[in-house]
Formats: C-alpha cells, sequence, structure tokens
C-alpha cells in the first residue's frame, strides 16, 4: 500500500509545483505551460488572468488529491487495488472539474 500512497501524494505535489507559479502570475504567455487557448494568447491581461484562476483550481486539485490519498489509506483493512481505483477516481474527477470551471470563467473574461 506504501508505495501507492507515495505515488497519489506525489503526484498531488506535484499539481501543488506546477500550480504555485501560475498562481504568482510568474509565467508569461507560451505554447507549452499554463492555460492555453488562443483567447488567453492573444491578450497577456487575459492570459494572467486565466493562469491565475487555473493555478488556484490545480492548487485546489493537488490538496484534494493529497487529502485523499491519506485518508483512502487510513481505511481499515483496504485492497489496494480499491485504494487505487479511490484515488484515480478523485484525480479524475478534479481534473475534469478544473477544465470546465476554468473554461467557464475564461469565458468572463
Amino acid at each position: 500500500m506504501f508505495p501507492f500512497v507515495m505515488l497519489f501524494v506525489g503526484l498531488g505535489i506535484l499539481f501543488l509545483l506546477i500550480a504555485i507559479p501560475l498562481i504568482q502570475q510568474r509565467v508569461k504567455p507560451n505554447t507549452v505551460y499554463g492555460f492555453r487557448t488562443p483567447k488567453t494568447l492573444s491578450d497577456p491581461r487575459i492570459w494572467y488572468k486565466a493562469n491565475l484562476f487555473s493555478g488556484k483550481q490545480f492548487y485546489r486539485s493537488g490538496l484534494t488529491l493529497i487529502f485523499a490519498a491519506f485518508t483512502l489509506a487510513l481505511v481499515p483493512g483496504i485492497h489496494r487495488e480499491t485504494y487505487a481505483i479511490g484515488c484515480i477516481t478523485v484525480l479524475a474527477v478534479e481534473l475534469v472539474r478544473n477544465v470546465l470551471v476554468s473554461f467557464r470563467y475564461l469565458r468572463t473574461l
């Protein structure tokens, strides 16, 4: 079980590390890293606002995944497969939520 816990906690930490520069607005418009759409790439003001928002969402997802990884590990008698499916479900739901709310926010800019 321990390798699975470390895997999902590590993924959560990776989400946090990816989100921090976006939240701090240190990522200039580019085609590699950030919330990249034709609209965000067309205007630096939109880029920074959209990436601040999506970075916060990504940070939230990282915290949620870390919490889920530790919490599910505490469930007595949980099987490795059940644990992995639970964490993967949290990960998938968070990623879909991030995309949906970020695009909804982008429409307001």
